[in-house]
């Protein structure tokens, strides 16, 4: 009900930033299926490495 600003998984995900808590991410291809998340996004630009 009463969601957070930002990526609504920010509150409980280890490796949420700053952006997290702003923008909501944007839904994307990934493989089969689509993610929406910042760090994904990042890390096809190459600027950040995939987290474990």
């Amino acid at each position: 009900m009463n969601r957070p600003s930002g990526c609504a998984f920010h509150p409980r995900c280890p490796s949420a930033t700053g952006v997290c808590t702003t923008e909501v991410p944007s839904l994307e291809k990934f493989g089969w299926g689509r993610v929406a998340c910042h760090l994904h996004r990042s890390s096809q630009e190459g600027r950040v490495a995939v987290h474990a």
